[in-house]
């Protein structure tokens, strides 16, 4: 349960509260594969890159067919890609290899396509490749503004004009935060030529 409750508590923000929870699964049972991969992610967002490693590959070792472990340890490496794009060459292939395995695994799981898909969009990557896995994580989910996003990035950097600035408006009504709100209006700007629009802040 504590483990379940750490999620919970880092999904929401709750850093401290969620180190607590997870530490306490751990104590109880060490090699709680969640409860590892929850650590490793605390790690994560703190930019503590090297220390959450170790807790992601515990993780995988202690599940290893459980397909959460394999998208969180996928999603760790394509932002370490981005943080580091000197090891991006060697780091996105391993990521698409898991988040391969943990489509396998849940096939109906919407937001490893939706990773899968925006590891194409980085600088130098056929961007073309990812769009019908993240046309796949649309059609799994069409609500979801996240996966609109990158969706419309990638549409937009494969020349596809109307149907990214169709995802982009759908994001600035949908989404809830104003981060993603305001990264759709930046590339529906870059697309349009003009200021970001509808990019008000909560």
């Amino acid at each position: 349960m504590s483990q379940e409750l750490g999620w919970l508590a880092l999904l929401v923000g709750r850093r401290a509260q969620a180190r607590e929870l997870f530490e306490g699964a751990l104590s109880a049972r060490p090699g709680s594969a969640r409860a590892l991969a929850g650590v490793g992610d605390l790690h994560k967002f703190a930019g503590e890159w090297d220390e959450a490693l170790p807790y992601y590959q515990r993780a995988l070792e202690a599940d290893p067919n459980n397909f959460e472990n394999h998208l969180e340890y996928a999603e760790y490496l394509d932002d370490l890609a981005e943080e580091r794009p000197e090891r991006r060459a060697a780091l996105l292939p391993e990521a698409r290899d898991h988040l391969r395995r943990a489509i396998e695994l849940n096939p109906a799981n919407p937001e490893a396509h939706a990773v899968l898909g925006a590891t194409y969009a980085h600088e130098d990557e056929d961007a073309a490749t990812g769009v019908p896995h993240l046309e796949r994580a649309q059609a799994l989910l069409p609500s979801n503004a996240e996966i609109r996003l990158r969706l419309g990035r990638v549409y937009a950097a494969v020349g596809r004009r109307s149907e990214a600035e169709e995802n982009l408006k759908r994001v600035l009504v949908w989404a809830h935060d104003a981060a993603t709100r305001e990264a759709a209006a930046e590339v529906l700007a870059e697309l349009q030529g003009s200021s970001p629009p509808g990019a008000d802040s909560d």
